[in-house]
């Protein structure tokens, strides 16, 4: 192989040990640069896209992982009744203080529970975080648009708009297919 252009490889390893075996092998062989490694099964495609590797050398363990199982309901207080909301019926999250603001079919429910924990229990395919205080469906936005100071805002199908943050707009734009 030509020594200008080596190998781009990246590392799916979820254990540090099998990694550093996996490196160390690497790191052997001529004319391979690695570009990255990733931990977890869910993050190997994004980081495929991201780094553009030529291969891809995985842990059979890691890619034997079981999908995470996300939600789809989110129980809330209404009066002294636990009330089951869908997640599909989600148009918006916000965060209120140490609560979370959910509007779903026209209502507006209010949970304890954090947007980091809600982030990370809704599916990402599905749900993404907007704004510190955001997260909405992809499938729920009518509309998105930049504005001149680099951040964006958005706005539901129920007509609800969202602030969306300059740190947080790219992963929003990916998601939404925008160039």
């Amino acid at each position: 192989m030509n020594s200008s252009r080596p190998i781009r490889v990246l590392i799916a390893a979820d254990d540090d040990c099998r990694h550093h075996k996996l490196r160390s092998w690497l790191d052997t062989t001529p004319d391979v640069s690695i570009v990255g490694r990733t931990t977890q099964a869910s993050e190997l495609s994004e980081a495929v896209r991201r780094l553009r590797p030529h291969v891809v050398v995985a842990d059979a363990q890691l890619l034997d992982e079981e999908p995470p199982a996300y939600r789809e309901r989110l129980m809330v207080r209404v009066g002294k009744r636990l009330v089951a909301v869908n997640v599909e019926d989600i148009d918006l999250i916000l965060a209120s203080g140490a609560y979370a603001d959910i509007s779903a079919k026209g209502r507006r429910y209010t949970m304890r529970a954090s947007l980091r924990t809600l982030e990370a229990e809704l599916d990402p395919e599905r749900f993404v975080r907007v704004h510190r205080s955001v997260i909405v469906p992809i499938d729920r936005i009518e509309w998105f648009r930049r504005l001149g100071n680099g951040d964006g805002e958005l706005q539901t199908i129920a007509g609800q708009r969202a602030p969306v943050s300059r740190a947080r707009r790219p992963a929003l734009e990916r998601k939404l297919g925008v160039k």
